[in-house]
Parts: structure tokens; sequence; C-alpha cells
């Protein structure tokens, strides 16, 4: 879990964290790399890093929770641009090649699955949908699944596919899915 205070210092401090495992994760794999490396890269003590972040893992999920909220602001200042929570997911993931990678390399999927269970409130938001809380948390851990298994094939292609090309493939196969039940 991260626990990062609302002053600006302890924002910065996350921010370079974060900047610091980015950095990292462009040289090593992420099942290889240490807290001790990645407080080195931008000169933290690890006793910052362990005030804000209990593990790695909790620095994957803050990076993607803040692209997750930073999408759906972005979203929603673009009320004009029809909103669907699939491509939403495969556009963090496509803007973001190096943690998606990390994620789905380290098989990190529950970080995706809390990350967007996190943020249900604005999914609901921003889809302007009424659910109850327990089929919104259906519907955005099956979406949520669904999009980390064609991340999965992306990464191991060697991350080729545009984000519309995984969007229409995604689409398609969710049709297929329906259609067995």
């Amino acid at each position: 879990m991260y626990h990062i205070k609302e002053d600006q210092r302890s924002i910065q401090s996350a921010q370079l964290i974060s900047e610091g495992l980015a950095m990292v994760l462009k040289k090593k794999d992420y099942p290889d790399i240490s807290i001790s490396e990645v407080c080195k890269i931008n000169g933290i003590a690890r006793t910052t890093f362990y005030r804000h972040f209990d593990t790695l893992d909790d620095v994957l999920m803050y990076q993607y929770d803040q692209l997750f909220q930073q999408s759906i602001r972005n979203y929603a200042d673009n009320s004009y641009e029809p909103v669907s929570f699939a491509r939403l997911l495969l556009q963090i993931a496509t803007e973001n090649p190096t943690l998606t990678t990390a994620i789905i390399k380290s098989d990190r999927r529950e970080l995706l699955v809390a990350a967007t269970r996190s943020n249900e409130k604005l999914i609901m938001d921003l889809l302007q949908i009424q659910l109850s809380n327990k089929d919104l948390s259906y519907l955005t851990t099956l979406l949520t699944y669904i999009a980390y298994a064609t991340l999965k094939e992306w990464v191991e292609h060697g991350c080729q596919e545009s984000l519309d090309e995984l969007y229409e493939l995604m689409k398609r196969e969710v049709k297929f899915i329906a259609n067995q039940f």
C-alpha cells in the first residue's frame, strides 16, 4: 500500500521514486530491481521510500493510479469524445509500455484490478452509468482481466499493435465471448 500525504514535499518524493523506478525499468526486468537501486538513482533515502511505499509493487500501483486518474480527467475534459472504459485501459497501457511490460512480465495483474477497483466511482461518473456497487465491481474486474489478457499478448508480441488495433481486437474478443453464452 502506498501512503502519500497531500503536501508538496511528499508528492515530490513519490514522483522522484516513481521516476527512479521508471529509469531502472529501462535497464532491468522488474523482478531483478531492488529498492536501493530505485532510491539511488535520484538520491532518495530508503527511509523516504518506506515513508511513502511498502514495496516496489506499491510504486507500480501508485504510477498506475496516477495515470488512470489523469486519463479519466482528460476524457472528462474532452466530453465530445465518446468514452469507453476498455479503450481507456488500453490507452493507459499503450502510452506507458515500460510500466505495462513490468506489470505483465512480473504477472502483477492484481495491480491493474486494484487500480480499477479503487477508481470505480470515477469510472461510473465518467461513463454516466448507474450500477449497484456489486455490479460495478464485477464489470470493472471482468473488463480489466480481458484488457490484461489482451495486453499480455501485446507485450509478448513486442508491443507492435497500435491502440486502435488493440481496441478493435479486444472488441472482437468480447463479441466472441458474448456469443458463447
